[in-house]
C-alpha cells in the first residue's frame, strides 16, 4: 500500500519535472527539430497520465468522528485551491475548531475559495459571529449557505433536509459518513464525555455524545463527491434566493449552474500522515450513491436490498435505525431463512441509554422477531412463536452512558462495505439528500467489522424473548407502529 502511494507520488512529481523541461525545448526548439520536442512533449505527459489512468482510491476506516474530525483539520492544513464542506449539523467547538483552521490556511493561501452548507439547527450564538466575522474578511472566498427544512404536507407528512456529511479538499482529499459536525455529534462513542446539559440544545433530553464512523481517502471518486456536492449547493442557494418557496427538489436541475470550477492538477496537496498509514488501502472498486426525495424508489434503499439479498455467508449491520423499508426488511428476513448470520447493531431503550432514544427505538424493536424468526406474525400468534426454531440472527443495543449510536454501516460477506449518512428509516428513504460509498474490498470490510466487533462489546445482546413480549404486547407494538407511520419526522 505505501510502495503504491509512493509510486504514484514519484510518478506525478516526475511528470511536473519533465514537462517544464519539455516546454523550454519546445520553446527553443525549431523547425528541424520539431519532432524530437513533440517525443519529449509525449514522454513528458505520459507519467501523468499512467499515473491518472492506473490511479485508485486509497482509503481509511475511521472508528468514530472525532478520528474523522482530525483527519479533517490535516487535510484543510494543506488545502491550497478548493475546500468544500457539507456538514448538515454543524455547531459548538468542535465546528468552531474547525472554523478556525480554515482561517488560519485562508491567510496562508489567498487563492482558496471555500463553500460551507450546514443547517441552522445546531448553530449557537459563537458559530453565527465566526461565521459572519469570516464572510466580511473573506468576501471573495468565503461562502456559506443554510440549508433549510422544507416541510411537506403531501403526499404524506414530513420535511426534507441536507443529510450529506462530507469535507473534500483541493478534489484530491475528502471525508465522508455518518458524522456531523457538532459538539455534541462528533465524539469517540466509547465513554460518556462531561457536559453541562444546561447549556444544551435539547437539555435532558439529548445525548451528551455520538459513536459514528466514516471515511476518509483519496482519489477518483473525490470528483464525483465534489460535482455532486456543488449541485446541493445550487439548489439550497437557489431556495433561499427564492425566499424559500418554490423548492426544486432535484440537484441535477442545477447541474450547469453551479459554483464547481476543475482544480489544477499539479498543486494537488500531499498529507504525509495519510499517505504512510499502515491502515490506508488502496482499491478501484469504489461506487458513490446518492438519493433524495427526487428518487422513487430510493436508490440507496435498492442497493441495500440488493446487497442482502446476494449474501451468502454473513451480513452485518450497523445503523442509528433499524426500521428499513417493506422491501429491506424482506430481504433480510429472506437471508434469515437462507441461514446467513445476520448481526443488527443499534439503538435500545435502557439504563443508560439517553431519553431521545425513547423517541424511536420502539420502531427498531418490532422489527426484532421478523429477525429472530425469519417471518412476520400475527398478535394471536403468539404461540406459533414461541415453538419456531430461531434463525442465525443476532442483535445487539449499544449500552454507553447517554451515548447515541449513529453508525450508518452495512458489511456483507466479509467483501462489501457500506458507508455513509443513509439511516435506515423512512425518513432517509422518503424525504432526505443521503449519499453512501460502496467499497468492494476484504481489507475495508476487515477494517470495518474491528471496529463493529469493539461495538458490540459495548452492546447488550437481545434475548429472542424480550423481542417476543416488545412484538406480541399491545402497547409497545402500538407504539412501534405508531412511530414507524411518523418516522418521515425524526
Amino acid at each position: 500500500s505505501l510502495r503504491q502511494n509512493l509510486s504514484t507520488m514519484c510518478l506525478h512529481m516526475l511528470s511536473k519535472f519533465c514537462l517544464k523541461s519539455a516546454q523550454k525545448l519546445l520553446i527553443l526548439s525549431n523547425k528541424a527539430n520539431f519532432e524530437r520536442g513533440l517525443l519529449i512533449l509525449f514522454l513528458a505527459l505520459a507519467p501523468s497520465l499512467m499515473a491518472n489512468f492506473e490511479e485508485e482510491n486509497a482509503l481509511i476506516v475511521c472508528e468514530n468522528g472525532l478520528e474523522m474530525f482530525y483527519w479533517d483539520l490535516d487535510f484543510i492544513s494543506q488545502a491550497e485551491q478548493t475546500l468544500e464542506i457539507s456538514g448538515c449539523l454543524c455547531g459548538g467547538q468542535i465546528f468552531l475548531d474547525l472554523l478556525a483552521a480554515i482561517d488560519v490556511r485562508m491567510q496562508e493561501c489567498s487563492e482558496l475559495q471555500v463553500y460551507i452548507l450546514s443547517s441552522s439547527i445546531l448553530l449557537e450564538d459563537a458559530d453565527r459571529a465566526t461565521i459572519h466575522k469570516m464572510e466580511k474578511k473573506y468576501p471573495q472566498n468565503f461562502h456559506f449557505q443554510l440549508s433549510a427544512n422544507v416541510v411537506n404536507l403531501l403526499p404524506d407528512c414530513g420535511h426534507i433536509e441536507n443529510h450529506v456529511k462530507c469535507v473534500i479538499v483541493d478534489e484530491t482529499y475528502f471525508s465522508a459518513g455518518g458524522t456531523n459536525l457538532e459538539e455534541m455529534l462528533c465524539t469517540e462513542g466509547t465513554y460518556t464525555p462531561e457536559r453541562d446539559r444546561k447549556k444544551m440544545v435539547g437539555g435532558e433530553m439529548f445525548p451528551l455524545g455520538s459513536r459514528d464512523m466514516d471515511l476518509v481517502g483519496r482519489g477518483p471518486i473525490v470528483k464525483e463527491l465534489r460535482t455532486l456536492f456543488y449541485k446541493l449547493y445550487a439548489m439550497w442557494e437557489d431556495y433561499a434566493q427564492k425566499s424559500y418557496h418554490k423548492f426544486i427538489s432535484d440537484p441535477e436541475e442545477f447541474k450547469d449552474k453551479t459554483h464547481y470550477k476543475p482544480v489544477d492538477g499539479m498543486r494537488r496537496p500531499f498529507v504525509e500522515r495519510f499517505e504512510t498509514s499502515e491502515d490506508l488501502v488502496n482499491t478501484s472498486h469504489v461506487k458513490l450513491l446518492y438519493s433524495g426525495p427526487m428518487h422513487s424508489p430510493n436508490k440507496i434503499s435498492q442497493e441495500y436490498e440488493r446487497l442482502i439479498n446476494l449474501a451468502k455467508s454473513e451480513i452485518t449491520i450497523a445503523n442509528l435505525y433499524f426500521n428499513p423499508t417493506q422491501n429491506v426488511l424482506d430481504a433480510c428476513m429472506s437471508a434469515a431463512n437462507r441461514k446467513v448470520d445476520l448481526t443488527v447493531i443499534s439503538n435500545g431503550i435502557n439504563d443508560l441509554s439517553p431519553s431521545f432514544n425513547a423517541v424511536f427505538c420502539w420502531a427498531n424493536r418490532i422489527n426484532y422477531v421478523p429477525i429472530f424468526y425469519g417471518r412476520n406474525y400475527f398478535l394471536w400468534e403468539f404461540r406459533a412463536c414461541i415453538d419456531a426454531p430461531l434463525k442465525k440472527s443476532k442483535i445487539y443495543e449499544y449500552h454507553v452512558k447517554d451515548i447515541v449510536y449513529h453508525k450508518k454501516v452495512m458489511v456483507i460477506d466479509r467483501h462489501y462495505t457500506l458507508i455513509g449518512s443513509y439511516n435506515l428509516g423512512l425518513k432517509s428513504d422518503e424525504k432526505d439528500y443521503e449519499i453512501v460509498l460502496v467499497i468492494d474490498s476484504p481489507e475495508i470490510a476487515e477494517q470495518t467489522l474491528k471496529v463493529l466487533e469493539r461495538d458490540r462489546s459495548l452492546s447488550l445482546p437481545v434475548n429472542p424473548k424480550d423481542a417476543r413480549e416488545w412484538y406480541f404486547n399491545p402497547l409497545t407494538a402500538y407504539l412501534g407502529r405508531t412511530q414507524k407511520q411518523f418516522h418521515s419526522f425524526i
